[in-house]
């Protein structure tokens, strides 16, 4: 396997203006994407065609209609693509905290997009599916950079259509709040730190015990368990993309003792790092909705 590629805001979002774009592929993919991670979210709507797509979940098929969520620095790879059709919607975090922060006080949009836990495949009826379509071909037409109260109702409908289809902890509260969203950002951004409690209070400039309370009311975890979450869910993607021992990967993510981490890690996937890997390449196959959406018209070009 090749490293993990990371895409970048600056390399595919507008450098001014709304952070949000939205591009389709102009033909279906029939190649494999790689392992790759980015640093905003995305959202990738399939038109058509079929492939693998492989998460720190495993592998799983997917087809016409469904949708990947992608939060920030959460990889994913596609295989054995034939005639994939898609279309990508691409933005920035910082809107779920500024100006979509209206419906991000839906506590399942913050645990789709937020939360954690990796890529997810969301599976739609076909008339949501269609109505999904349909509102993505329409940001693909308003992808000039006008309109963007237009485009933010668009996004904001996509979000409101994928969000009652995730279930989430009657726990986890709205994502507007942006200290701790920022410190979600900050943790995932510098793994192997030593974080302590304190560190992540002194960020959101609160004390330690209303750190963890708002903490763990954006993501459903205290700072410091959604930071090992988050780092053996990191352990797993360089175990899978570069081949490295246990050891290496648990020093990347600041454990220093290959033992320990391998604890850690069966907490998060309930299976030792050797197992996990070796069982990451069998895909399957959920329960399909009755009839897929109609293939959508390709316009613009993108990777997913």
């Amino acid at each position: 396997m090749s490293g993990l590629k990371r895409y970048h805001r600056h390399g595919e979002l507008p450098a001014h203006g709304l952070a949000l774009r939205c591009a389709a592929s102009t033909t279906p993919y029939d190649e494999d994407v790689d392992f790759h991670d980015h640093d905003f979210i995305e959202v990738t709507v399939i038109f058509g065609g079929r492939a693998e797509h492989l998460t720190l979940h495993g592998s799983e098929t997917i087809t016409a209609g469904d949708v990947l969520v992608s939060p920030p620095r959460c990889w994913h790879a596609l295989r054995r693509c034939r005639g994939l059709a898609l279309a990508n919607l691409m933005f920035g975090p910082e809107l779920l905290v500024e100006e979509l922060a209206w419906i991000s006080a839906d506590p399942r949009v913050g645990g789709l997009l937020l939360a954690g836990g990796g890529c997810r495949t969301v599976r739609p009826s076909a008339a949501i599916a269609a109505h999904l379509h349909t509102e993505t071909r329409r940001l693909l037409q308003l992808n000039d950079g006008t309109e963007r109260l237009e485009r933010l109702a668009r996004l904001a409908t996509v979000l409101a259509l994928l969000a009652p289809l995730v279930p989430v902890s009657a726990t986890i509260l709205p994502a507007h709040d942006a200290k701790v969203a920022a410190l979600l950002r900050t943790l995932a951004g510098d793994l192997a730190r030593a974080w302590s409690l304190d560190e992540c209070a002194a960020h959101v400039g609160v004390t330690p015990s209303q750190c963890r309370r708002r903490f763990g009311r954006l993501t459903g975890q205290a700072p410091i368990a959604w930071l090992n979450r988050r780092r053996a869910e990191a352990m797993a993607a360089d175990l899978l993309v570069s081949g490295c021992t246990v050891q290496v990967a648990a020093a990347r993510v600041g454990w220093s003792d290959a033992s320990y981490a391998a604890r850690r890690f069966r907490e998060v996937f309930a299976s030792s790092p050797a197992d996990y890997v070796a069982g990451r390449i069998t895909p399957r196959r959920p329960a399909r909705r009755s009839s897929p959406p109609p293939s959508a018209e390709a316009n613009g070009s993108r990777r997913n």
